[in-house]
C-alpha cells in the first residue's frame, strides 16, 4: 500500500478482520461485498503534554509524562513495594473559595427557610427574596461577606470558627460603606440587599448588645430605597427587599409614632404595577396605616378638652373604625381560601406562670396549616390588637358630658354605609356594642396561644424571629391597660427569653 512505512491505510472494519482494504471512499469494496458497515479511516488523535517532568530516580513513577521503554524494564526489577506514586499536578491552581462560598450560601438559606417550609409550597414574599441569591451570578463584595458573615455565625456558637463570623460582618461593613460611596454602586440591588443582610445579623447576634446599630441598618436601607424610587422595586430581588422592608417599616413605625413614607399611594401601587397584590400584601396595607393614627390618638389625648381637640380626637375615632372595617373585609376574604385556618389543641409548653392555685396561663395553643397561614394570622391579630386597643383607649377619653358643644360629626373616613353625620352618641353606641372593650382577651390572648406553634423545632430560628415583634406589642397594649396583666406580662417576659435563646439576639435589647 502506498504511503508511510508501517502506517496501515485500511479501515477500522478491515483492520478488525485482518483482511485487506481496498481502501475506497467513502466505504471500502470489502465492506460494501460482505454487507457490513464500513467504520471508515479516521484515526483518533491522542494530545500529549509538552511540559514533561525530568525524572532522577528511575525508582519512582510519575504520571507527568510517558515512561520510556528503558524506565519499564528497569522498572521490572524494582520492588513494588517501595515504588513511590506522586500525585498528578496542574499547571494552574483551583480555587476553591467560590465552592465553599456556594456551600455557606446553601447552609445559610437552609437555617433561614427549613425544608418543612419550603415543601408547604407556599411563601410570603418577603421570604422568598432569599431564595434569590443562589442564581445571582455574581455577588458583589458586600454581598458576599454579608451571606459569610450569617452563614458564619451558627458555627462560631459552636466555637468551631473562632469568632469569625463578626470579622467577616466588619468586612461586609466595610464593602458596603464602599458601594454607597461609588455613585455606579449605589443604586445596585445587590447593595439594598447587603444592608438588609447584615441588619439581619445585627438582629440574630446583636454583637454590640444594643438596638441602635440594627436601626442603623434599618435607616440607611429605607434611605437608599428612598433613593432609588418606587419604580426600581417593580420585579426580582429589588421587589422582594422591598418587601422585607415594607415589613419591617409597620413595625418600626409603631416605636417611631409616625406615618411611613411607605404608606403614600407611589409606594402602595407603584411597585405592583407588573402583578396583584397577595392577600398578605393587601394586610401589610392596612398594616401601614396604623402608625399614622396611633401619633393622631396621641396627639388628641394630649390636648386639653376643647371643642377642637374632641373634633379632631372624633375624626381620628372614625378613622379607626373604618380601618378596623377594611381589617374584617380582608378576613371575610382569606378565611375561605384554606378549610381551617387554625385550631386549638392541647399545650404541651410549661411556663413558671403556671400554679396549682390558678392553673396553666395558656392550656390550649393555636395551630395552622402551614407556616405562611401562622405567619399571615399572627401578623392579622397584631394589627386588630393595636386597632382595638386604640378605639378603646381614645373613646374612653371623649365622654359625653365634655361634648355637650358637638352634635354631629361627618365621619369622612367611614366606609359609605355609615358617611352619614354621626354624632358622639352614635361612635360610642358602636364602641360599647362591639367588642373593642374585650380586645385583651381576644386578638392579644390569639397571639401568645400562637407562640408554640413558632417554636417547633423543625422552624429554627426564623419562627422565634417572627413571633418578637408581635409579642412585644402585646406587651405595650396590656402595660397601658388600666387592669392588672402582670401574670401575662411575666409570661411574656419569659418568651423574650426563649426567643433569644433560639437566635434572636436583639432580643434581650428590647
Amino acid at each position: 500500500m502506498v504511503g508511510v512505512a508501517g502506517r496501515s491505510k485500511a479501515c477500522h472494519t478491515c483492520r478488525q478482520r485482518r483482511i485487506r482494504c481496498g481502501a475506497e471512499k467513502p466505504s471500502c469494496s470489502n465492506c460494501l461485498k460482505s454487507g457490513r458497515p464500513c467504520a471508515g479511516y479516521h484515526k483518533a488523535q491522542v494530545f500529549i503534554p509538552s511540559r514533561y517532568a525530568k525524572i532522577t530516580n528511575t525508582g519512582g513513577i510519575t504520571l507527568d509524562a510517558p515512561l520510556s521503554l528503558s524506565q519499564c524494564k528497569s522498572n521490572k526489577h524494582n520492588s513494588y513495594g517501595h515504588q513511590t506514586l506522586p500525585i498528578a499536578t496542574l499547571s494552574m491552581s483551583i480555587s476553591a473559595r467560590n465552592a465553599t462560598r456556594d456551600q455557606f450560601l446553601a447552609n445559610f438559606i437552609d437555617r433561614q427557610l427549613p425544608s418543612c417550609i419550603l415543601t408547604s409550597g407556599h411563601l410570603n414574599d418577603h421570604r422568598k427574596w432569599l431564595l434569590r441569591l443562589p442564581d445571582v451570578a455574581v455577588l458583589t463584595p458586600a454581598m458576599e461577606y454579608a451571606i459569610l458573615a450569617l452563614s458564619t455565625a451558627a458555627f462560631d456558637k459552636d466555637g468551631a470558627l473562632g469568632g469569625q463570623s463578626l470579622k467577616l460582618y466588619t468586612r461586609g461593613l466595610y464593602e458596603l460603606q464602599k458601594a454607597i460611596d461609588d455613585p455606579k454602586m449605589r443604586l445596585d440591588d445587590q447593595t439594598l440587599a447587603a444592608c438588609v443582610l447584615l441588619g439581619m445579623f445585627e438582629f440574630s447576634e446583636c454583637p454590640g448588645r444594643t438596638v441602635s446599630a440594627y436601626m442603623r441598618h434599618y435607616q440607611g436601607a429605607m434611605a437608599l430605597l428612598q433613593l432609588r424610587g418606587p419604580k426600581q422595586h417593580i420585579g426580582g430581588l429589588a421587589h422582594d427587599v422591598f418587601q422585607v422592608l415594607r415589613m419591617h417599616t409597620a413595625f418600626q413605625g409603631l416605636g417611631q409614632g409616625l406615618a411611613s413614607q411607605l404608606a403614600k399611594s407611589a409606594w402602595m401601587e407603584g411597585p405592583w404595577i407588573s402583578k396583584s397584590k397577595t392577600m398578605h400584601d393587601l394586610l401589610v396595607d392596612i398594616f401601614l396605616q396604623v402608625p399614622g393614627l396611633l401619633s393622631e390618638v396621641r396627639a388628641a389625648t394630649s390636648l386639653q378638652p376643647r371643642q377642637s381637640s374632641l373634633t379632631t380626637g372624633l375624626k381620628t375615632l372614625s378613622a379607626l373604625l373604618a380601618l378596623n372595617s377594611q381589617l374584617n373585609e380582608w378576613f371575610e376574604s382569606y378565611q375561605y381560601t384554606y378549610p381551617t385556618i387554625y385550631w386549638p389543641q392541647l399545650s404541651a409548653a410549661s411556663s413558671s406562670t403556671d400554679s396549682e392555685e390558678l392553673g396553666r396561663l395558656y392550656p390550649v395553643s393555636f395551630h395552622f396549616p402551614s407556616y405562611y397561614v401562622a405567619e399571615t394570622m399572627i401578623l392579622y391579630w397584631t394589627v386588630q390588637t393595636l386597632i382595638h386597643a386604640s378605639i378603646c383607649s381614645l373613646s374612653s377619653r371623649l365622654p359625653s358630658s365634655e361634648t355637650k358643644g358637638i352634635t354631629t360629626f361627618e365621619g369622612d373616613n367611614l366606609p359609605a354605609k355609615d358617611n352619614d353625620d354621626m354624632s358622639l352618641a352614635d361612635i360610642q353606641h358602636i364602641v360599647e356594642t362591639s367588642d373593642f372593650m374585650l380586645w385583651p382577651e381576644t386578638s392579644a390572648r390569639y397571639i401568645c396561644q400562637s407562640v408554640e406553634y413558632f417554636f417547633q423545632q423543625e422552624f429554627r430560628g426564623i419562627g422565634a424571629g417572627v413571633v418578637l415583634s408581635p409579642i412585644l406589642v402585646v406587651k405595650a397594649c396590656l402595660s397601658r391597660s388600666a387592669r392588672d396583666f402582670s401574670r401575662e406580662i411575666a409570661w411574656i417576659d419569659e418568651t423574650i427569653g426563649r426567643i433569644q435563646y433560639n437566635g434572636a439576639g436583639l432580643a434581650a435589647c428590647v
